[in-house]
């Protein structure tokens, strides 16, 4: 079984962290494009409400990891050199992921306000996964955790969502209000007992869709060559560092934790000139 992973445009390796407002993330939508003989490639985009809104990371962390699964086969990386964290029938990453630099148009979103977060081909029986993504939304860095799935039969993907856009919010949660009680076969019933009731709540609200700010540039000296702007050449340096902040690395350390990695990725990204 074959598994394409095409990540954006400048895709590379990358560390990201967490910090809750908020946004205007609408949705995960999943796109299926069957191929012959018997493949189907899974185009799995963010939706956002503002045209200035902008895509920045897609990635995993050890308390939100990447996770891709194949369900019925394995798969195959086509990425030289090879992506780490794959195994026979799953991608999965605890510091890294692909992002976009802040001046790239591949980051904003078409006309239907979608921003592709990765393109997937698999011949398995299903697919789902979940990520961090990172975004900008009126000059606020934010992130958040998703989920997708494609040819899984239970529906909605995630316990709660009785919308239908693989997020866990609001929206839902004034649903299952409205069918509070006596309810006969309503997506609100999540466990199935026939009534609309606390434990509905309790499984919606514990996968709820947690908005959190990013790190702000702001007071941080992110240019790590000192030619007077923040772009591409500091972020190369950046990723050349990753890990402990050892010798001539010791500059890239941003937040001045030891390391090179999530927190310094961002507060670079979010000081860009």
């Amino acid at each position: 079984m074959k598994m394409t992973i095409l990540g954006l445009a400048a895709g590379t390796a990358v560390l990201i962290a967490t910090n809750t407002a908020v946004a205007t993330l609408t949705g995960i939508l999943v796109v299926a494009e069957p191929q012959a003989p018997d493949l189907v490639v899974c185009n799995v985009y963010a939706r956002f409400s503002e045209p200035d809104d902008r895509l920045v990371a897609v990635c995993g962390t050890a308390s939100s990891p990447l996770a891709v699964n194949v369900t019925g086969h394995g798969f195959d990386q086509h990425l030289l050199p090879p992506w780490p964290g794959f195994g026979p029938s799953s991608l999965t990453a605890t510091d890294s992921g692909w992002f976009i630099t802040p001046s790239d148009a591949q980051g904003a979103p078409d006309n239907d306000g979608r921003v592709l977060l990765g393109r997937f081909t698999y011949d398995g029986a299903a697919l789902d996964g979940h990520m961090l993504v990172h975004f900008i939304t009126g000059g606020v860095h934010m992130q958040a955790a998703v989920g997708f799935c494609h040819g899984i039969t239970a529906d909605p993907c995630t316990e709660g969502d009785l919308d239908g856009n693989n997020l866990v919010t609001i929206d839902d949660f004034l649903a299952l209000l409205g069918d509070w009680g006596a309810c006969g076969d309503c997506p609100a019933d999540i466990d199935g007992d026939g009534e609309v009731g606390i434990n509905d709540f309790l499984t919606l609200l514990g996968n709820w869709t947690t908005l959190s700010v990013a790190p702000s540039g702001a007071g941080v000296d992110a240019d790590l060559n000192g030619d007077g702007v923040v772009d591409i050449t500091d972020l190369l340096n950046l990723l050349q560092c990753q890990g402990p902040a050892i010798g001539e690395c010791d500059i890239a350390d941003i937040d001045a934790d030891g390391s090179v990695g999530a927190t310094d990725l961002m507060l670079l990204l979010a000081s860009w000139s």
